[in-house]
């Protein structure tokens, strides 16, 4: 058998310990060392770890193969492979006679030959144990009492991390159920990501040290320690959203399994985050973007460090550090230009994973560390005790100082992920790690971090699709509770047989297989939409779907309302962007007569042209300049180039210079700055503009609109309904209407009352709730109700400022 025994040396005060008793052979062991004089050589404690050779296998065990551990978060680090391990060729679960649970293997049962053994074999010599003394330390593996042990023990397993493990699944789970209490949970995919790069760093160069890396068996244990529950949780959310969804829906789910299946949620959603995307509550398996950017780094990671390792080890932390660097900086570059990429590009969040391979490579034995200002937890356990709190306060900090208004990752994500690595690299005996990460709760907590980490979002979104909302707050912590015992459930009776079962190898093609098979499964129901709604209602969803697409019938009519040719976002672009349109069509900001009208804006202004259009005499001209999802603020001229908004925006106060419009129409779908629409409406004024008309949101729903009539208006839909309105958009306008005064230089018209009255919101015209519903998603008018809003109200308030000139009123009296 192999063993490791590590003799850790103790402070002056401290009293001696022997951590490994067991009811095992291994007591043997333990009798001897405490004869070993501990006092005199200022060993505090021994550590015993044995991997043991199986009679009749002929060959040692894989130390890292650890199929009879008990896992943690498996997105991120598993504890199989940190637990030395219990042999591939176990044939069957061992008797508890033969069985000894080590500390450091935390529940890793460890079965001992029934044999006695007076020579151990090590990685680098032999060792023999002799009336307690361990004699040829020279080649000893682990440390001894006169070498400086490492904060970071091999790949032994360290609660702490499960704790923090646990600590950062909470965050989520918290931020997704209760988003107004947690705001800044999401940083806890953050914490994630640093321990993956530790622990997956931490292993490799441990095998790459001892030479029993491959690259094959590296893969494998990831899709023993991935895939078991992956699959079995988006074959859970093909099943129930082929109850839950509507048709437009399940093509989207079908998407999402794909993309998940092959690990590239995360370029999915980068691809799909833009203005025109649908809301993240719809989509179930969005939370898969992090296990994407982590199987996406597990490709490239594993083969650059073996071919430095064998090209040029010392140069490992240099080559790690470079790498970080690089894609830090990415990082802050695209927070500023493009934030969707900052979130989901592989190459913007590495650097994070590199971080926690930073204090991997500073921590190992095998590696050349340039990093001595590192403390050594168990010589220097003061400072490592500052560290760790120094670390929790700023993880703390973290949590509460963030929020989704924060440009993000940025430089905010420095906080968790600084704070994860001093709470890593402070070792697991700290008195922070101990007493704090290391508690039972945080620990069971963090074993079904991965699973829970899984569950817990499809279940939002589907509870939030049979409900028609979010939810009260019972119902989400009720669906937290639920996602805690499937995530046990998935932890105890999938993941551990799979993993520790006597088929673990023959279970990756398994496995593989699977998962391919979901993939095509959701392929299908990209295509096909399937669900058991009737046909009628699915034909329904079917068309509104057109509109999200721009698919045929909607193409024509989303022309209308969009006006794309006034649009400085950059909608034509493959990826999600800030940079601005290099211009827009002359014909939206060049006027062709002596009356002329601005809207200016985002869509919520672009909606409102086609009804417009339609009523204003021929002899206005109606101009548009507007940017998707960009109200009127303050400019900043730096970023003219750089940001659609402020490009917006410039432009728009430079054509109502150069044009001096009669009317300008302010519209958008944001908060109001109160204080910059009063100072630009003064400046527009200065320039010879007659009139400022500030609009209010119309009426938003939530779900979308055709979603409200589907689910609870079906059988029968009257004309106004007063339920499902967004009660986030009537308090906005609620707010502004507030802080308004009498003598304000714009005119404010308030268009929910305009569509609302006593009986309710207006949801269709002409007694057609299909192409007469007036929005096609939750507040965006169709042409209809742009019409409708034009006539009766818009262009009569208008016209009261752009009549004809007076020659032109006499011509046409004497006609």
């Amino acid at each position: 058998m192999t063993v490791r025994i590590e003799l850790a040396r103790r402070p002056a005060n401290a009293k001696p310990q022997i951590r490994c008793v067991h009811r095992s052979p291994l007591l043997r062991l333990v009798t001897i060392g405490r004869n070993v004089p501990l006092h005199r050589g200022g060993i505090s404690e021994i550590i015993v770890v044995i991997c043991p050779t199986w009679q009749g296998q002929g060959r040692a065990t894989d130390w890292h193969d650890g199929q009879f551990a008990q896992g943690g978060h498996a997105e991120h680090a598993r504890r199989a492979d940190d637990c030395t391990g219990c042999g591939s060729q176990h044939r069957g679960p061992p008797r508890r006679s033969e069985a000894a649970i080590l500390p450091d293997c935390f529940g890793c049962p460890l079965p001992i030959e029934r044999q006695k053994t007076s020579r151990i074999d090590c990685r680098r010599g032999e060792q023999k144990l002799n009336h307690g003394r361990i004699v040829g330390e020279k080649h000893m593996h682990a440390p001894v009492a006169d070498s400086k042990p490492s904060l970071i023990h091999g790949t032994a397993y360290r609660p702490d991390i499960d704790g923090l493990r646990a600590v950062a699944v909470i965050s989520v789970v918290g931020f997704h159920a209760f988003p107004h209490a947690l705001r800044s949970g999401f940083v806890g995919v953050d914490i994630f990501f640093v321990i993956s790069g530790f622990l997956i760093t931490s292993i490799i160069v441990a095998d790459l040290a001892n030479g029993s890396f491959h690259l094959s068996t590296f893969y494998a244990r990831r899709v023993r320690r991935i895939f078991p529950a992956l699959i079995l949780v988006l074959f859970t959310a093909l099943l129930l959203g082929y109850v839950f969804l509507y048709t437009d829906e399940y093509k989207e789910l079908g998407k999402q399994v794909v993309a998940s299946a092959g690990f590239a949620a995360n370029l999915l959603f980068w691809k799909e985050a833009n203005y025109f995307d649908a809301a993240a509550e719809t989509k179930p398996l969005l939370h898969l973007w992090s296990l994407g950017i982590e199987e996406q780094y597990y490709i490239v990671w594993p083969a650059l460090l073996w071919l430095c390792w064998r090209t040029k080890k010392r140069a490992l932390p240099y080559l790690v550090g470079l790498l970080f660097i690089a894609s830090f900086l990415l990082n802050i570059r695209a927070t500023t230009l493009n934030p969707a990429e900052a979130f989901y590009s592989p190459l913007t969040r590495a650097w994070e994973l590199f971080a926690g391979g930073l204090v991997a490579i500073a921590s190992s034995q095998h590696t050349k560390r340039p990093f001595g200002f590192i403390p050594d937890a168990r010589l220097r356990m003061p400072v490592s005790d500052l560290l760790a709190i120094s670390g929790l306060v700023l993880l703390a900090a973290s949590l509460i100082l963030i929020s989704k208004n924060t440009p993000f990752p940025g430089w905010a994500a420095l906080m968790p992920v600084i704070a994860t690595c001093i709470l890593v690299g402070a070792g697991p005996y700290s008195w922070v790690a101990r007493h704090v990460l290391a508690h039972p709760i945080l620990v069971g907590v963090g074993l079904i971090s991965y699973p829970l980490y899984l569950w817990h979002w499809p279940l939002l979104v589907f509870t939030r699709a049979w409900l028609g909302g979010a939810g009260s707050a019972p119902v989400r912590f009720g669906v937290v509770v639920l996602s805690v015992g499937l995530a046990w459930i998935t932890y105890r009776f999938l993941e551990q047989p799979i993993r520790s079962g006597r088929s673990a190898l023959r279970s990756v093609p398994l496995l593989g297989g699977t998962l391919a098979t979901l993939a095509g499964v959701g392929a299908l129901a990209m295509i096909y939409g399937w669900t058991i709604h009737p046909d009628d209602i699915d034909s329904y969803a079917a068309y509104f779907d057109s509109f999200r697409n721009g698919a045929s019938p909607a193409r024509e009519e989303m022309v209308d309302v969009n006006q794309n040719q006034c649009n400085f976002y950059n909608f034509e672009s493959p990826l999600p962007t800030r940079v601005p349109r290099a211009a827009i069509s002359p014909d939206c900001y060049t006027s062709h007569s002596h009356r002329t009208v601005l809207l200016w804006g985002d869509s919520h202004s672009a909606h409102l042209f086609y009804g417009l259009r339609k009523t204003l005499p021929s002899d206005v001209s109606l101009l548009l300049t507007y940017a998707s999802a960009c109200r009127p603020h303050p400019i900043d001229v730096t970023k003219l180039e750089t940001d659609y908004c402020e490009k917006s925006n410039s432009f728009a106060l430079s054509t109502i210079r150069q044009v001096v419009p009669d009317v300008v129409v302010i519209s958008f779908n944001n908060a109001f700055d109160t204080e910059y629409l009063r100072q630009v409406s003064r400046e527009i004024r200065q320039f010879g503009v007659k009139r400022v008309i500030v609009l209010g949101l119309v009426p938003h729903w939530d779900p979308f609109l055709f979603k409200v009539v589907m689910q609870h208006y079906w059988q029968l839909t009257p004309s106004r309904i007063s339920t499902h309105l967004d009660q986030h958009a009537l308090g906005i306008d609620k707010a502004f209407r507030s802080e308004l005064q009498a003598n304000e230089p714009f005119e404010y018209q308030n268009l929910f009352d305009f569509f609302c009255n006593a009986e309710g919101c207006l949801i269709y015209l002409d007694r057609n709730r299909r192409e007469g519903l007036v929005s096609f998603d939750n507040a965006h008018l169709r042409p209809r109700a742009s019409l409708y809003l034009a006539e009766h109200l818009l262009t009569p308030l208008i016209q009261r400022d752009v009549q004809p000139p007076a020659d032109a009123r006499g011509s046409a009296v004497a006609k």
